[in-house]
This record gives structure tokens, sequence and C-alpha cells, in this order.
């Protein structure tokens, strides 16, 4: 039995609770948060479990530069897709 000048020790909560309280606070349904917190269910297992850091800087991991966010090549912008004003 543990005496009261003994620390007790919490650990951090863990991904899924996380979720489940961010979507909480932001009101989500309930059917919602269950069906987020599935999907990320079976993304952590799909990949093994692995930590994400794990997996950065392998063939085709995160650090290869595949995907840019916010970029558009110049020949799929919008303007490239109007067609010219007359002057």
């Amino acid at each position: 039995m543990p005496t009261q000048d003994t620390p007790v020790i919490k650990s951090p909560p863990k991904l899924l609770d996380q979720v489940r309280d961010k979507l909480q606070v932001k009101h989500y349904s309930i059917r919602t948060e269950s069906v987020y917190a599935d999907w990320i269910k079976r993304f952590i297992l799909f990949h093994g479990k692995q930590p994400l850091k794990a997996k950065v800087g392998t063939p085709g991991g995160l650090s290869t530069g595949r995907w840019q966010y916010g970029v558009n090549p110049p020949d799929t912008s919008a303007a490239a897709l109007l067609p010219a004003r007359p002057a």
C-alpha cells in the first residue's frame, strides 16, 4: 500500500482516448466518434502497430518527398484550366 509521500505517476492517455476526448470537445456525434476510432484502429493494425517514427526515411516512407501538400503543379492550377479572357 503506497504511503501519502509516494507520488503517483500518471501515464499519458492512449491515442484512441485522446481522439475520443478531442471529438467530444468538438461535439461530434457518438457514431462519428466510434467510426473515427475504428478507422484509426484499422490503420494501426494494418501497419503492424509500429510507431510512425520507425517508418520515416524508409523507401516509400514519409521523407521521400513524394507528398507535397499545398503545391500545385503549374499545369493543374486553376488559372491554367480557365480560358484566357480577351483583353
